[in-house]
């Protein structure tokens, strides 16, 4: 198993009800979306992509769990 992405504790702050400033979610927000774009890039190596999810890593037992749906069945394999 990989660690590839930390929450920033602005985003843990904001899903445990806290409040954050909109400077730091702004700067949460642009961490994920580079992380998505680098793992989308990544994935895309082994064939066309159709869908990923990426879960927070705010829960204990599921721990930034990246999901992809590939088009083709055999990319999705050569992905594992």
């Amino acid at each position: 198993m990989y660690h590839l992405y930390d929450n920033p504790p602005a985003a843990v702050a904001f899903a445990d009800g806290m409040e954050v400033s909109k400077d730091a979610l702004a700067l949460a927000a642009r961490d994920f979306d580079e992380f998505y774009e680098e793992i989308f890039l990544k994935l895309a190596e082994f064939g066309e992509v159709e869908d990923v999810i990426i879960l927070d890593n705010i829960n204990d037992h599921m721990i930034g769990n990246v999901y992809a749906k590939f088009v083709n069945e055999d990319d999705a394999e050569k992905a594992t």
